[in-house]
């Protein structure tokens, strides 16, 4: 059954003026048609976004089944909101995801439910309020020097997804309570990719019925997980020797001290933030990156404001604030590309959604890549232009339309300071640097837990000319 829900494009017209290139980011392209049996599984091990064909992108849901169980696709924010936030209560963490998270986080904040996940969001939540996201501020823009330093050094094409790493890496450290540089950032960053490589695989396979290809996770990933794991008791031993009570990790073991297995759950927690609060925002901004090298025009204006804006003195959060279109840019970036792309949860009880009447132990998967791209609700959907989020193009638009850090109770702690950290980072770069693609290494976006690019991104890196750095300080 096909909801018959309406919702209409949001229209708006951009500024006089060229203000971007139209740049069209190469992605998947949809299957003409719904896959199922073995060519479903083998799409969904492959890239998982390549189970969502044309027909999804044009409607609001739709019901599917596989394997028996029953499934609800919705693409729509009047159904998110009622999904994520308004039922909320009638939903759980599904058992899915859970699959890709749980073997590297076990009870950590992106797996642990009930009381445990309750005091792990409360006890977290006073460090991303405003005046502590502040507090970061030095950290992020030393994070943002090295950064073009990383890529200026490279005077020429580089994958800058790794620099990106190691730049979020850094903020997540002193959000920890740990100095930067104290922990093994390239080593996490591998153990990362190689944990990400096989619990996708593993859990795939498992959900479509083929355990016997990955009945656990491979030796690279246990290995990676060993990894991260070991790096996280070194953060909290660090913590421990210079304790600031402002800081994540003191506040935690705060709760988790006195606990029998308190250690176990520190690491599982440092282990969920540093994987959250890192990748996100790297990938994001990598992402940003992407788009910005590809749209010449959006780049230069980027610059302008860029110079004109940070001038000299520390970074600060009206610098910040005044940076109006890289924060746009920004938005536009994981509209396009959402670090999560999509939510999958479980029903608990009798619920309405839309048309559709849902059982306990129906599933329901919020497709944030489908909704974000769907040309029901965002006019040449497609296209990478920020002023879409400009306030005069915005204001009409429904808040459950871009959900890159979800919604509900379940919504990402760290949105604002993800967002803060991705606008400075690419303002000091786009400072500095001019970017440029490599024609020789084309981008596909692959699902991964997090909407990665698939063989990294490789990008040309040149100093900006000193001539607009004059009429960028002019102005």
């Amino acid at each position: 059954m096909l909801a018959s829900l309406e919702s209409k494009p949001f229209e708006y017209v951009p500024d006089e003026g060229l203000t971007s290139s139209g740049f069209v980011p190469q992605t998947v392209t949809p299957p003409d048609r719904f896959l199922r049996g073995l060519e479903a599984a083998l799409a969904g091990m492959r890239n998982p976004i390549e189970l969502w064909d044309c027909e999804l992108f044009s409607l609001p849901c739709r019901e599917i089944r596989r394997l028996g169980k029953r499934f609800l696709e919705i693409a729509d924010p009047v159904l998110m909101q009622q999904v994520l936030a308004a039922e909320a209560d009638a939903f759980k963490r599904s058992e899915f995801q859970l699959r890709f998270t749980r073997p590297l986080v076990a009870e950590g904040i992106l797996a642990a439910v009930g009381d445990n996940w309750r005091t792990q969001r409360r006890t977290a939540a006073p460090c991303f309020r405003q005046q502590a996201i502040d507090e970061l501020l030095p950290a992020v823009e030393s994070a943002g020097r090295q950064v073009v330093e990383a890529l200026r050094a490279a005077s020429g094409s580089l994958d800058v997804m790794p620099v990106m790493m190691r730049a979020t890496f850094d903020v997540v450290a002193e959000l920890l309570g740990v100095e930067a540089g104290a922990l093994d950032q390239q080593a996490v960053d591998r153990a990362a990719d190689d944990y990400l490589k096989g619990v996708g695989l593993s859990a795939v396979a498992e959900i479509f019925g083929f355990k016997w290809l990955h009945r656990r996770l491979p030796l690279k990933g246990r290995l990676a997980v060993d990894t991260v794991r070991r790096e996280a008791v070194r953060a909290v031993h660090l913590a421990q020797t210079t304790p600031d009570r402002t800081r994540l990790l003191p506040r935690l073991a705060q709760v988790f001290g006195g606990d029998d297995g308190g250690e176990t759950k520190l690491r599982d927690s440092v282990v969920a933030f540093i994987a959250a609060g890192n990748e996100t925002a790297a990938v994001g901004l990598t992402w940003a990156l992407h788009c910005i090298a590809n749209d010449p025009i959006v780049q230069e204006r980027l610059a302008e404001e860029a110079r004109r804006v940070l001038g000299s003195g520390p970074l600060t959060r009206e610098k910040i604030s005044a940076l109006d279109l890289h924060l746009r840019v920004v938005k536009e970036a994981l509209r396009l590309f959402p670090p999560i792309a999509l939510m999958q949860r479980t029903v608990t009880r009798a619920v309405r959604i839309g048309n559709h009447d849902l059982a306990p132990g129906d599933e329901v998967v919020c497709a944030i890549y489908v909704m974000q791209r769907s040309e029901r609700l965002w006019q040449n959907a497609a296209t990478f232009d920020p002023e879409r989020f400009a306030s005069e193009h915005s204001h009409d638009r429904h808040r459950f339309a871009f959900l890159p850090f979800g919604a509900g109770p379940h919504a990402c702690l760290g949105m604002s300071l993800a967002l803060m950290e991705m606008v400075a980072l690419l303002a000091q770069i786009t400072r500095e640097l001019s970017l440029t693609p490599d024609p020789s290494h084309p981008v596909l976006p692959v699902m991964r837990l997090t909407l990665r690019p698939d063989r990294g991104l490789v990008l040309q890196v040149r100093e900006r000319s000193t001539d607009l750095r004059a009429r960028s300080f002019q102005r």
